[in-house]
């Protein structure tokens, strides 16, 4: 499995292969329940995402399930400041690359190591 992209400003994407069983709704119940106990999970109308994971307002997750006409999935994601007032409070790069240290880059890693791990082996309702 090999992931491509990624940094501050870009996205992380996988293919998952061939995954008829795997939906928006599947996936979110997944990650609630093997993520839910530590963060939140909720499906979002943010634009270029469908599910975000909620560290905190500082930290989190964006994901992006694509699927095309054979059900091949690929999954985007990259970090997310969840709370809007929280964007605001940090505009600037310094901010940017503190919460990229700290807690993005770790919370990618981590999301990283699920796919490979689980994600990839699930069969989804």
């Amino acid at each position: 499995m090999e992931f491509h992209g990624g940094g501050l400003f870009r996205r992380i994407k996988v293919d998952l292969g061939r995954r008829p069983d795997l939906t928006v709704d599947s996936l979110l119940k997944q990650l609630k329940r093997d993520w839910g106990k530590e963060f939140d999970i909720y499906p979002t109308k943010l634009l270029g995402a469908d599910i975000v994971i909620k560290k905190s307002a500082w930290t989190g997750l964006a994901i992006k399930l694509k699927k095309d006409a054979q059900g091949n999935a690929n999954l985007g994601f990259n970090p997310l400041m969840p709370s809007a007032g929280a964007r605001i409070l940090a505009a600037g790069l310094i901010p940017l690359l503190i919460l990229w240290g700290r807690s993005w880059k770790p919370l990618i890693e981590r999301f990283k190591d699920y796919i490979r791990t689980k994600l990839v082996s699930d069969v989804f309702e």
